[in-house]
Protein backbone atom coordinates (compact mmCIF):
# COMPACT_ATOMS: atom_id res chain seq x y z
CA UNK A 1 0.00 0.00 0.00
CA UNK A 2 1.28 3.26 -1.15
CA UNK A 3 0.65 6.44 1.28
CA UNK A 4 -0.08 9.60 0.03
CA UNK A 5 3.40 11.12 -0.15
CA UNK A 6 5.35 8.34 -1.56
CA UNK A 7 2.28 8.69 -4.35
CA UNK A 8 2.23 12.17 -5.08
CA UNK A 9 6.27 11.84 -5.42
CA UNK A 10 6.73 8.96 -7.28
CA UNK A 11 3.66 10.63 -9.57
CA UNK A 12 5.28 13.76 -10.27
CA UNK A 13 8.51 12.32 -11.22
CA UNK A 14 6.45 9.71 -13.95
CA UNK A 15 4.71 12.77 -14.96
CA UNK A 16 8.16 14.66 -15.39
CA UNK A 17 10.11 11.43 -17.33
CA UNK A 18 7.14 11.51 -19.59
CA UNK A 19 6.97 14.88 -20.98
CA UNK A 20 10.40 14.55 -21.10
CA UNK A 21 10.27 11.97 -23.32
CA UNK A 22 7.05 13.54 -25.19
CA UNK A 23 9.01 16.58 -25.64
CA UNK A 24 12.04 15.19 -27.17
CA UNK A 25 15.09 15.86 -24.00
CA UNK A 26 15.70 12.23 -23.32
CA UNK A 27 16.83 12.26 -27.21
CA UNK A 28 16.70 14.03 -30.72
CA UNK A 29 16.18 17.93 -30.96
CA UNK A 30 16.07 20.62 -27.86
CA UNK A 31 11.99 21.14 -27.42
CA UNK A 32 10.32 24.42 -28.65
CA UNK A 33 10.44 27.30 -26.16
CA UNK A 34 7.32 27.32 -24.16
CA UNK A 35 5.07 30.45 -25.37
CA UNK A 36 2.44 30.22 -22.60
CA UNK A 37 -0.94 31.72 -21.29
CA UNK A 38 -3.14 32.17 -18.75
CA UNK A 39 -6.24 31.08 -18.92
CA UNK A 40 -9.39 30.20 -16.99
CA UNK A 41 -12.40 27.49 -17.67
CA UNK A 42 -14.39 30.69 -18.36
CA UNK A 43 -13.05 31.34 -21.66
CA UNK A 44 -13.63 27.97 -23.33
CA UNK A 45 -17.24 27.76 -21.47
CA UNK A 46 -17.50 30.76 -22.88
CA UNK A 47 -16.47 30.59 -26.85
CA UNK A 48 -15.54 26.74 -26.77
CA UNK A 49 -12.58 25.17 -26.60
CA UNK A 50 -11.90 24.60 -30.17
CA UNK A 51 -12.10 27.86 -31.14
CA UNK A 52 -10.14 29.30 -28.04
CA UNK A 53 -6.76 26.89 -28.95
CA UNK A 54 -6.98 27.32 -32.97
CA UNK A 55 -6.92 31.39 -32.08
CA UNK A 56 -4.37 30.54 -29.22
CA UNK A 57 -2.32 28.90 -31.35
CA UNK A 58 -2.78 30.95 -34.86
CA UNK A 59 -2.87 34.31 -33.43
CA UNK A 60 0.09 33.99 -30.81
CA UNK A 61 1.94 31.11 -31.27
CA UNK A 62 0.84 29.61 -27.57
CA UNK A 63 2.07 26.34 -27.33
CA UNK A 64 1.66 26.15 -23.55
CA UNK A 65 -1.55 26.46 -21.17
CA UNK A 66 -1.55 27.61 -17.36
CA UNK A 67 -4.94 26.43 -17.03
CA UNK A 68 -6.79 28.02 -13.61
CA UNK A 69 -7.99 24.73 -11.96
CA UNK A 70 -8.85 25.90 -8.67
CA UNK A 71 -8.95 29.34 -6.94
CA UNK A 72 -11.37 31.26 -5.46
CA UNK A 73 -10.04 34.47 -6.64
CA UNK A 74 -11.58 35.88 -9.96
CA UNK A 75 -8.23 37.30 -11.18
CA UNK A 76 -7.78 33.95 -13.25
CA UNK A 77 -10.81 32.23 -13.42
CA UNK A 78 -13.36 34.98 -13.81
CA UNK A 79 -14.29 37.55 -16.37
CA UNK A 80 -13.52 41.23 -15.94
CA UNK A 81 -14.89 42.27 -13.00
CA UNK A 82 -17.40 45.27 -12.69
CA UNK A 83 -16.84 48.45 -13.70
CA UNK A 84 -13.88 47.01 -16.05
CA UNK A 85 -14.17 46.84 -19.73
CA UNK A 86 -15.30 44.09 -21.58
CA UNK A 87 -12.86 42.32 -23.91
CA UNK A 88 -14.14 42.36 -27.63
CA UNK A 89 -14.54 38.42 -27.46
CA UNK A 90 -16.37 35.98 -25.14
CA UNK A 91 -20.00 36.52 -23.52
CA UNK A 92 -20.63 40.56 -23.31
CA UNK A 93 -21.51 40.21 -19.53
CA UNK A 94 -20.50 40.09 -16.22
CA UNK A 95 -20.15 37.47 -14.06
CA UNK A 96 -21.12 38.92 -10.45
CA UNK A 97 -22.06 35.83 -8.41
CA UNK A 98 -18.58 34.26 -9.76
CA UNK A 99 -18.26 31.78 -6.34
CA UNK A 100 -14.45 29.48 -7.79
CA UNK A 101 -13.34 26.14 -6.46
CA UNK A 102 -11.97 23.33 -8.45
CA UNK A 103 -12.76 23.78 -11.91
CA UNK A 104 -11.81 20.07 -12.91
CA UNK A 105 -13.57 17.18 -10.76
CA UNK A 106 -13.03 17.11 -7.03
CA UNK A 107 -12.47 13.24 -5.53
CA UNK A 108 -14.04 14.22 -1.87
CA UNK A 109 -12.48 10.46 -0.80
CA UNK A 110 -8.60 12.36 -1.54
CA UNK A 111 -9.78 14.77 1.34
CA UNK A 112 -10.46 13.09 4.61
CA UNK A 113 -7.19 14.00 6.00
CA UNK A 114 -8.34 17.89 5.78
CA UNK A 115 -11.31 19.51 7.29
CA UNK A 116 -11.39 22.00 4.17
CA UNK A 117 -14.27 20.96 1.61
CA UNK A 118 -13.14 20.04 -2.21
CA UNK A 119 -15.72 22.28 -3.88
CA UNK A 120 -16.50 21.64 -7.20
CA UNK A 121 -17.13 25.50 -8.53
CA UNK A 122 -20.04 26.13 -9.85
CA UNK A 123 -19.51 28.76 -12.18
CA UNK A 124 -19.73 26.45 -14.92
CA UNK A 125 -22.21 23.08 -14.22
CA UNK A 126 -20.97 20.11 -15.44
CA UNK A 127 -18.28 21.64 -16.52
CA UNK A 128 -14.51 19.90 -16.33
CA UNK A 129 -11.84 22.39 -17.84
CA UNK A 130 -9.05 19.47 -17.55
CA UNK A 131 -10.88 16.41 -19.06
CA UNK A 132 -12.43 18.79 -21.25
CA UNK A 133 -9.09 21.01 -22.67
CA UNK A 134 -5.97 18.09 -22.07
CA UNK A 135 -7.00 16.10 -25.33
CA UNK A 136 -8.45 18.70 -27.22
CA UNK A 137 -4.49 20.49 -26.83
CA UNK A 138 -2.42 17.20 -27.21
CA UNK A 139 -4.59 17.21 -30.78
CA UNK A 140 -2.98 20.19 -31.57
CA UNK A 141 0.71 19.73 -29.64
CA UNK A 142 0.03 22.13 -26.78
CA UNK A 143 1.05 21.35 -23.41
CA UNK A 144 -1.24 21.72 -20.52
CA UNK A 145 0.21 22.75 -17.03
CA UNK A 146 -2.37 22.63 -14.17
CA UNK A 147 -2.91 26.32 -12.46
CA UNK A 148 -4.07 26.60 -8.44
CA UNK A 149 -3.75 29.22 -6.74
CA UNK A 150 -3.60 29.75 -3.03
CA UNK A 151 -6.97 31.96 -2.52
CA UNK A 152 -9.95 31.09 -0.64
CA UNK A 153 -13.17 32.67 0.45
CA UNK A 154 -13.88 32.86 3.61
CA UNK A 155 -17.13 30.62 4.15
CA UNK A 156 -15.54 27.45 2.11
CA UNK A 157 -17.07 24.80 4.53
CA UNK A 158 -13.91 23.79 6.70
CA UNK A 159 -11.59 26.70 6.54
CA UNK A 160 -12.00 27.92 9.69
CA UNK A 161 -10.11 25.22 10.86
CA UNK A 162 -6.71 26.26 8.77
CA UNK A 163 -6.59 29.91 9.46
CA UNK A 164 -3.64 32.04 10.38
CA UNK A 165 -4.24 33.08 13.94
CA UNK A 166 -3.19 36.90 15.05
CA UNK A 167 -0.84 37.58 18.06
CA UNK A 168 -4.68 38.35 19.96
CA UNK A 169 -6.01 35.12 18.63
CA UNK A 170 -8.17 36.21 16.48
CA UNK A 171 -8.71 34.23 13.12
CA UNK A 172 -6.82 35.54 10.29
CA UNK A 173 -7.46 35.53 6.30
CA UNK A 174 -5.17 33.70 5.30
CA UNK A 175 -4.97 29.26 5.48
CA UNK A 176 -2.08 28.65 8.04
CA UNK A 177 0.86 27.45 5.65
CA UNK A 178 1.80 25.05 8.82
CA UNK A 179 -1.42 24.12 9.83
CA UNK A 180 -2.63 20.04 9.11
CA UNK A 181 -5.55 20.97 7.46
CA UNK A 182 -3.85 23.08 4.87
CA UNK A 183 -1.17 21.20 4.50
CA UNK A 184 -3.52 17.93 3.25
CA UNK A 185 -5.32 19.98 1.16
CA UNK A 186 -2.40 20.77 -1.29
CA UNK A 187 -1.37 17.23 -0.85
CA UNK A 188 -4.89 15.71 -1.71
CA UNK A 189 -5.17 18.33 -4.69
CA UNK A 190 -1.86 17.76 -6.25
CA UNK A 191 -3.31 13.86 -6.01
CA UNK A 192 -6.73 14.46 -7.66
CA UNK A 193 -5.19 15.92 -10.64
CA UNK A 194 -2.45 13.66 -10.94
CA UNK A 195 -4.21 10.38 -10.65
CA UNK A 196 -6.91 11.13 -12.33
CA UNK A 197 -5.35 13.54 -15.22
CA UNK A 198 -2.77 11.03 -16.59
CA UNK A 199 -2.32 13.29 -19.68
CA UNK A 200 -1.49 16.33 -17.54
CA UNK A 201 2.01 17.72 -18.43
CA UNK A 202 2.64 19.46 -15.40
CA UNK A 203 1.56 21.49 -11.94
CA UNK A 204 1.79 24.67 -10.75
CA UNK A 205 1.02 25.98 -7.93
CA UNK A 206 0.70 30.37 -6.89
CA UNK A 207 0.88 32.03 -3.69
CA UNK A 208 1.03 35.77 -3.76
CA UNK A 209 1.47 36.60 -0.15
CA UNK A 210 3.61 39.52 1.63
CA UNK A 211 5.06 38.67 5.17
CA UNK A 212 3.87 39.30 8.07
CA UNK A 213 6.76 41.91 8.45
CA UNK A 214 5.06 43.86 5.72
CA UNK A 215 1.48 43.46 7.25
CA UNK A 216 2.35 45.32 10.16
CA UNK A 217 3.80 47.35 8.66
CA UNK A 218 1.51 48.16 6.11
CA UNK A 219 4.16 48.18 3.37
CA UNK A 220 1.42 47.51 0.41
CA UNK A 221 -1.95 47.73 -0.52
CA UNK A 222 -1.97 51.27 1.08
CA UNK A 223 -3.82 50.15 4.30
CA UNK A 224 -1.12 51.40 7.11
CA UNK A 225 0.46 49.95 9.76
CA UNK A 226 -1.68 46.49 11.18
CA UNK A 227 1.26 44.88 13.88
CA UNK A 228 -2.19 43.46 15.54
CA UNK A 229 -3.02 41.70 12.02
CA UNK A 230 0.87 39.97 12.09
CA UNK A 231 0.49 36.29 11.56
CA UNK A 232 1.11 33.67 12.53
CA UNK A 233 0.35 32.52 16.01
CA UNK A 234 -1.12 29.22 15.93
CA UNK A 235 -0.50 26.60 17.58
CA UNK A 236 1.22 24.77 15.00
CA UNK A 237 3.49 28.39 14.15
CA UNK A 238 4.41 28.60 18.03
CA UNK A 239 5.45 25.13 18.11
CA UNK A 240 7.63 25.76 15.13
CA UNK A 241 9.33 28.57 16.77
CA UNK A 242 10.06 27.10 20.00
CA UNK A 243 11.98 24.85 18.25
CA UNK A 244 14.06 26.70 16.57
CA UNK A 245 14.80 28.76 20.24
CA UNK A 246 12.29 31.60 19.60
CA UNK A 247 9.49 33.10 22.24
CA UNK A 248 6.86 33.77 19.13
CA UNK A 249 6.00 35.95 21.59
CA UNK A 250 8.57 38.02 23.86
CA UNK A 251 11.65 37.87 21.26
CA UNK A 252 14.60 35.15 20.91
CA UNK A 253 15.32 32.55 24.46
CA UNK A 254 19.22 32.42 23.64
CA UNK A 255 20.47 28.87 24.78
CA UNK A 256 22.90 31.23 27.16
CA UNK A 257 20.41 33.05 28.90
CA UNK A 258 19.61 29.63 30.51
CA UNK A 259 21.02 27.26 33.46
CA UNK A 260 24.17 28.71 35.05
CA UNK A 261 23.38 32.51 33.60
CA UNK A 262 26.42 32.10 31.92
Amino acid sequence: MVNRRTFVTQSALAAGAAALGRTGLAQGPPPAVPIGIQIGAVSFADEGTEKVLDGLREMAGVNTLFVATFTYGRGIAGRQPRGSALPDHGKQEYDDDYRGGNFATPHPELYKKTSIAPEKAPDHPGYDVLADVVPAAHRRRMKVIAWFEDVFRADVPGLDKALEVDVHGKAGLRACLRNPNTREFWLALVEDHLRFNPGLDGLMWGSERQGPLNDALGASHGAGPRPSTAACFCPHCLEAARREGIDARGGATWPWRSGSGA
